[in-house]
């Protein structure tokens, strides 16, 4: 099973600790800029397919977290963004809570593919104490270790 630090990079983590209201739209607009480049596409692009999805169910999926993901013809292969917002973000997720981190996933319209990397966004963020570690990260090196050692103990 690929593991989540297999398509994702300190560069394409970014963490907001800065005060001020984010909306949704902002979110998707700075997971399109850090994927455009690995996916072939330009963040306009990008940002307009994840809202065209977001139209269709919110993807927060629950407990602060949010799983923005849209497919890209043009993508080589998955890839993934995280963007930690500390302070939360209104997305319209499930539970009706704010979202803290947003895993952004692009990759070409192989299904089987996208969904694996879903799910394995989804299992390693479960854990409230993960997430909370998460949160208090400093840097994008930080957030991929936590990651990396977290992703050998999930099957």
């Amino acid at each position: 099973m690929p593991r989540l630090t297999d398509f994702l990079t300190p560069a394409r983590i970014q963490i907001h600790a800065g005060p001020g209201p984010v909306s949704r739209d902002a979110v998707l607009d700075s997971l399109a800029e850090l994927l455009a480049g690995v996916s072939h596409s330009t963040p306009g692009e990008l940002s307009r397919s994840m809202r065209e999805r977001e139209a269709l169910q919110s993807t927060g999926i629950g407990g602060g977290v949010a799983v923005p993901h849209c497919f890209v013809d043009a993508a080589p292969a998955q890839h993934a963004a995280l963007v930690l917002f500390p302070r939360g973000v209104e997305f319209g997720a499930l539970d009706g809570g704010l979202v803290h981190i947003a895993v952004g996933v692009v990759g070409p319209r192989r299904p089987t593919d996208h969904l694996r990397v879903l799910a394995r966004v989804s299992r390693l963020l479960h854990a409230e104490e993960m997430r909370a570690e998460l949160l208090r990260a400093e840097a994008p090196e930080q957030v991929m270790e936590l990651l990396r050692v977290r992703d050998e103990g999930v099957g």
